[in-house]
């Protein structure tokens, strides 16, 4: 994996890929399978697929904020949910 990719990966940022060549076929399968941090966009690709991928990535990193949050430690992960939306949309 290239040193990109691995930074993302280690700050959790939800991904799109969209692959051509070398190694950015391995990447994007691992990255949207085996890790489930990203979706694959297909090449024959348009700006309404691309707003509904943005929103779907955005949609599933809430929901795993909002389970997070909810975990037998309660309180604290409250407030990191908090700080953590707030990156999000800002």
């Amino acid at each position: 994996m290239k040193k990109g990719i691995i930074k993302g990966l280690t700050a959790r940022v939800p991904m799109i890929c969209w692959p051509f060549f070398d190694d950015q076929r391995t990447n994007c399968y691992y990255t949207c399978n085996e890790l489930g941090r990203g979706i694959e966009i297909d090449n024959n690709v348009k700006r309404d697929e691309v707003e509904m991928l943005v929103r779907e990535l955005m949609e599933r990193e809430r929901r795993k904020l909002a389970e997070n949050a909810t975990d037998p430690h309660g309180q604290r992960q409250i407030q990191d949910l908090k700080m953590a939306w707030a990156k999000f949309v800002s």
